[in-house]
């Protein structure tokens, strides 16, 4: 069996095996856009939009080989902060958006579970957070740290619940991650904006 917060020999290989083919679809469909876009065949604003979607076939594909490498070596418990840290250094926020912290990130807390892993997390409901956020939108980061546990919650005050559609696979991803270190991922509605919090509760590392 493996040690607690480490992914399984078969959840380890169904991920490098989704990475695969998703780097082979993502690096086909790249071919047909260059091709399109060199001919004229598509237009500056479905160009753009094509490429989008391929960046999020390449981000996803990335975010599943980590996960897929992640094995033995997350024996080793984790540093919350540092993760939030990685996390928030690859989020794009809006010209006029921003992500506030609120408070210390705890780097005292340690969780079971791969930075990596944790990274991808955090990562996707951060970007969540903003894309479905208005252009001015403020996005807050918090941990919280208790006996025997670490949250690590993300406030958009505008931003509705993930529904179906492109945010959907990543926020599996994400429940995915959290239950594996034996977490969960937990959405509820702010009543006073009408918007969201998305919160990760980890089990701490002894």
């Amino acid at each position: 069996m493996p040690p607690s917060g480490t992914p399984d020999a078969w959840t380890r290989m169904i991920a490098r095996a989704a990475a695969h083919e998703i780097r082979n679809v993502e690096h086909a469909l790249g071919q047909v856009l260059a091709l399109a876009e060199a001919s004229g065949a598509l237009g500056a604003d479905y160009v753009a939009v094509a490429g989008d979607g391929l960046g999020r076939l390449r981000r996803l594909a990335d975010d599943l080989r980590a996960l897929a490498g992640s094995g033995d070596a997350a024996a080793a418990p984790a540093r919350i902060d540092l993760a939030c840290a990685d996390a928030l250094a690859e989020v794009e926020p809006g010209p006029d958006q921003r992500v506030a912290v609120d408070g210390p990130l705890s780097a005292e807390a340690r969780v079971r579970g791969t930075a990596a892993a944790l990274r991808i997390a955090v990562r996707v409901l951060l970007r969540h957070a903003l894309a479905a956020s208005p252009a001015t939108a403020v996005v807050r980061l918090r941990v919280g740290v208790a006996a025997d546990a670490v949250v690590v919650t993300v406030d958009a005050p505008e931003a509705p619940a993930p529904q179906q559609g492109h945010d959907a696979l990543g926020f599996a991803l994400a429940g995915a991650i959290a239950r594996e270190i034996g977490g969960e991922l937990r959405v509820d509605a702010l009543a006073a904006s009408g918007g969201a919090r998305f919160a990760l509760h980890l089990a701490r590392a002894p």
